[in-house]
């Protein structure tokens, strides 16, 4: 199975205004990632495979972890993926500690004989909102409460993840 371990915003309007923003103006260029969708918002630190939910969610509770952590979206993008397809999201702030943190997840999961499937660098923090056939026919609207360089608070997390990277299923 594949798994994620991921930052989760703490602040459900937050989320729900991510989800809202992309079922919006994303649904209808849509091809097998949309957030809201049953994908939640996230910032992937790393993906894996594991035998089963348990394995994964053992390895997460073993890796020091920060109770929190504090993102900022920068800007929106619109970018080329695999077999012709866009993926369309949001740029994180790559800070300093943000990116020791990522580094560190990947670390523990080579000390535990595991793969990250994710690359360790060069290391773009981003949360998707969906993976798209074409681009968007008219410019998007600034989205409504989703403000560059708002502080959001995020907490790690383990969840199910779909070969597309959404996280679908928070473990524990």
């Amino acid at each position: 199975m594949r798994f994620n371990i991921a930052l989760l915003p703490e602040d459900e309007t937050f989320a729900q205004r991510l989800c809202g923003y992309a079922q919006t103006y994303l649904r209808d260029a849509a091809d097998g990632y949309l957030l809201g969708d049953r994908a939640l918002p996230h910032v992937t630190l790393c993906q894996f495979r594991a035998e089963d939910a348990r394995a994964a969610f053992a390895l997460f509770q073993s890796w020091a972890h920060p109770e929190e952590c504090i993102i900022r979206l920068t800007s929106f993008y619109v970018r080329p993926a695999h077999q012709g397809k866009l993926w369309a999201g949001f740029h994180v702030l790559p800070t300093p500690g943000l990116l020791w943190l990522q580094r560190r997840c990947h670390l523990h999961l080579q000390a535990n004989g595991l793969r990250s499937l994710t690359r360790a660098r060069p290391y773009m923090p981003h949360v998707t909102l969906g993976l798209l056939s074409t681009k968007p026919d008219a410019p998007l609207p600034k989205p409504h409460g989703i403000a560059p360089l708002r502080a959001v608070n995020c907490i790690p997390g383990v969840g199910i993840s779909t070969e597309n990277g959404a996280f679908v299923e928070r473990l524990g």
